[in-house]
C-alpha cells in the first residue's frame, strides 16, 4: 500500500511539479529517502505540528528533530543537508553577479549568507574600486553589539584585501528588520574603525525574514564618513554614489532565488 502511494506521489510530481504540493507532502516525500519502507505521512504532520512551519523544521537541531516519533539520525541529517544545500545554492546564484551595481544587489547576496541561520551573524563584505566583491568575512556569531565587534579582524581583512569600501550586514533570526540602538552604535563604531584606514563603510544592512533595512541613510551616512580624507574621491568609481545607495523602505524585499531560476528556465525554454 505504501509503495503504491509513493508511486502515485512520484507520478504526480512528474505530471504537475511541486506547486500543488502542501508542506506536509513535501516533507513526506523528502523522508522517502531516509525511510524507504515506512509511512512518512504521519511523521511529516508531526514535524509541522511541533515546529509550526516548514522553515521551522529545517532550522531545528538534530536533537530536536530526533524527539519526533519516526525521526532517526538519518532523517535528521537529511533535514540539515536540505538547509545547507539551500544556503549554498542561494549564495552561489548571488555570486554569479560579479559587479554590484546597486545596494539591493549587495543585499540579495548578503541575505544568501543567512539562509537557515538561527543565530545572529555579522558579516563584512569588501569591494575593490570596481565594486567587485573581493571577500566576505563572518566577523562574529551570537549576540551582536559594538563592544564585541572584532575591530582588529575587520581591519586586518580590509588591509590584506586592499579594499576600497565595505558593507556590513547582520540578521535578526527571530525578529524584524528594524535596527536596534545597539545596531546603530555598532554602525558608528565600525565606520570609525574603517575610517582609520580611509575605507568608507557604504551601508549596514539588517535582515529578517525576506526583508532588510538600511541603517546608514541620509545624514547618518555623511556623518559616519565625513572624517575620512578624500571620501568623495575614493568612491568616484561609483557613477553616482547616492544613486547606488538610494533605496526606499518598500523596496527592501529579497526576491526568491528559486523563483528567479524557474523564471529564467521557463524563458530559456520559450526562446528555444
Amino acid at each position: 500500500m505504501h509503495e503504491n502511494h509513493r508511486q502515485r506521489m512520484m507520478d504526480r510530481c512528474q505530471k504537475t511539479g511541486f506547486d500543488s504540493f502542501a508542506d506536509h507532502e513535501i516533507l513526506e516525500m523528502l523522508l522517502y529517502y531516509s525511510k524507504p519502507r515506512c509511512d512518512t505521512n504521519e511523521t511529516a504532520h508531526l514535524l509541522l505540528e511541533q515546529f509550526g512551519r516548514i522553515d521551522g523544521v529545517f532550522e531545528a537541531t538534530p536533537e530536536e528533530l530526533m524527539q519526533i516519533d519516526g525521526i532517526g539520525q538519518s532523517s535528521a541529517v537529511l533535514m540539515q543537508l536540505i538547509r545547507e544545500s539551500a544556503r549554498r545554492y542561494t549564495k552561489a546564484v548571488m555570486q554569479n553577479r560579479k559587479r554590484f551595481m546597486h545596494i539591493r544587489e549587495v543585499a540579495e547576496f548578503a541575505n544568501s549568507c543567512f539562509v537557515g541561520s538561527t543565530t545572529e551573524q555579522l558579516y563584512l563584505f569588501l569591494f575593490n574600486n570596481g565594486m567587485e566583491m573581493i571577500d566576505s568575512v563572518l566577523l562574529t556569531t551570537g549576540t551582536i553589539n559594538s563592544a564585541e565587534m572584532p575591530a582588529r579582524l575587520m581591519l586586518e581583512k580590509a588591509i590584506h584585501k586592499r579594499a576600497s569600501c565595505a558593507v556590513l550586514a547582520h540578521n535578526h533570526p527571530h525578529g524584524i528588520a528594524v535596527p536596534s540602538d545597539s545596531d546603530i552604535q555598532l554602525t558608528y563604531h565600525a565606520a570609525e574603525v574603517l575610517g582609520l584606514i580611509n575605507i568608507p563603510l557604504l551601508e549596514h544592512l539588517v535582515f529578517a525574514e525576506n526583508r532588510y533595512a538600511c541603517i546608514m541613510k541620509s545624514h547618518f551616512r555623511l556623518q559616519a564618513n565625513a572624517a575620512i580624507p578624500g571620501f568623495s574621491k575614493q568612491v568616484s568609481f561609483l557613477v553616482n554614489m547616492e544613486e547606488f545607495l538610494n533605496i526606499e523602505d518598500d523596496e527592501c524585499v529579497i526576491p526568491d532565488p528559486f523563483e528567479e531560476a524557474d523564471a529564467k528556465k521557463a524563458q530559456k525554454n520559450q526562446d528555444n
